[in-house]
Order: structure tokens, then C-alpha cells, then sequence
């Protein structure tokens, strides 16, 4: 590559971080269904029509957008100490979910839930429940958590993500000082619940385990 083209690559790639900046904090601010090219532009103090030579359109640049939320998402729970107990680094996974959810109220909705952008979903949901998965592998491993009969470390890992997102789609709905304490106070103490409640299996769990369900989703009878 010669230096010309070199030196325009990096002026397109600059460009490019610029308009998805700009894009970023108008879906920040306004939120996504007040998002548009025409604002983004001017921000940017382009033309609506040369945003173009970057992204195909509306939708490319939100799906853009999503992965570069979702990428933010991995590296922020990849940047937990592994080293940690189990139990506390599972907590700790769990507020930095939170903490992110809240930080992209619009933007991680969208990474995650909408079939639109299934890169972004792919990578947040892939790597980032490999994480998890690796949380309840060691815990099991350690001894600090117990799968039941039927039950492996990426479905409990199910189960702790679902009920985090249940928390920062939840908080993000209720007023900051809506809980006692704070949400803050409340995430953690939830989260420490989720925790304590997978150590407590050690002890209850028993070796029949939970009775199964059939393919309608009923218990079967033991």
C-alpha cells in the first residue's frame, strides 16, 4: 500500500469513528427512534448524501453502533479479575452487566434483543455467556456451586443472565432513588442473593435432583 493510500485509509477509518461518536451520543440523548441521518450529518457537518461513502444507511449505522455496544459489554465483564472467589466474581460480572445496560439504555437493548443485528447479539451472547459459563464451571469446580441432575454450567449461566438483564431492564425503568438505598445497593443485594442461592445447593441438592419436564414444559411425575 503506498503511503497515499495509507494516509486516506486513515482519514476514512477516522472519519468513520467520528460519524459513529456523533451517532452514539444522538442515540444517548434523544434515544433511537429520535435517531436520524440527517442529524448525525450535521453533527458531523456532513451532507446527509456523503454519509453514504461510510455506511449504506440508517440501519447499517445502527447496526454498527450495536456491535461496537456489544464489544464494549464483552471487554467490560472480560475485565472482572479471574482470579477472584467464584462467588464474588459472579457478583461482580453481574454489576458490570448492569452498569453497562444502564450506561446504553437504548443501544444495548437493541445489541441484544433485536433480530435485526445478529452480529452484535451473536458476539454479546456468545462471548460474553462464555464468561459467565466459565464463572459456574469454576464454582463448580471449586465447590462453591452445584449443578442438579440434568443441569450444566452453560444452563445455570442461563439462568444468572437472564435474571441480570431482568435487573438492568427492571432499574432502568424505576426512578434512581425509587428502592431503598438506592438501585445500586439493590443490584448488588440481589445479585448476592443469586450467588448465595447456587452455594445453598451444595446442600440441598440431592442426588434424583429436580423432577424433569416434559416437551410441553410441564413436570413430569417422578
Amino acid at each position: 500500500m503506498t503511503t497515499t493510500a495509507a494516509t486516506r485509509k486513515r482519514r476514512a477509518e477516522r472519519t468513520r469513528r467520528e460519524i459513529l461518536g456523533a451517532a452514539r451520543r444522538l442515540v444517548r440523548e434523544r434515544g433511537v427512534q429520535a435517531f436520524s441521518l440527517r442529524e448525525v450529518a450535521r453533527l458531523v457537518d456532513f451532507s446527509p448524501a456523503g454519509l453514504y461513502e461510510y455506511f449504506e444507511g440508517k440501519d447499517a449505522l445502527i447496526a454498527a453502533l450495536c456491535g461496537e455496544v456489544a464489544a464494549d459489554l464483552v471487554q467490560r465483564l472480560g475485565q472482572v479479575p479471574a482470579d477472584l472467589a467464584p462467588r464474588e466474581r459472579l457478583i461482580r460480572t453481574g454489576l458490570a452487566y448492569i452498569e453497562h445496560a444502564r450506561a446504553n439504555p437504548d443501544l444495548g437493548i437493541l445489541s441484544l434483543n433485536d433480530p435485526r443485528w445478529p452480529a452484535s447479539r451473536a458476539q454479546a451472547t456468545g462471548t460474553g455467556l462464555d464468561i459467565v459459563v466459565d464463572i459456574i464451571g469454576s464454582g463448580v469446580k471449586s465447590g462453591d456451586f452445584a449443578l442438579r441432575a440434568g443441569e450444566t454450567p452453560l444452563s445455570l449461566a442461563y439462568y444468572c443472565w437472564a435474571m441480570v438483564h431482568g435487573l438492568a431492564t427492571l432499574g432502568a425503568a424505576l426512578p434512581r432513588n425509587a428502592l431503598p438505598g438506592g438501585r445500586e445497593r439493590a443490584d448488588r443485594a440481589a445479585l448476592e442473593a443469586l450467588a448465595d442461592g447456587l452455594a445453598r445447593r451444595r446442600a440441598n441438592s440431592s442426588p434424583s435432583g429436580p423432577r424433569e419436564r416434559g416437551s410441553s414444559g410441564r413436570r413430569r411425575n417422578a
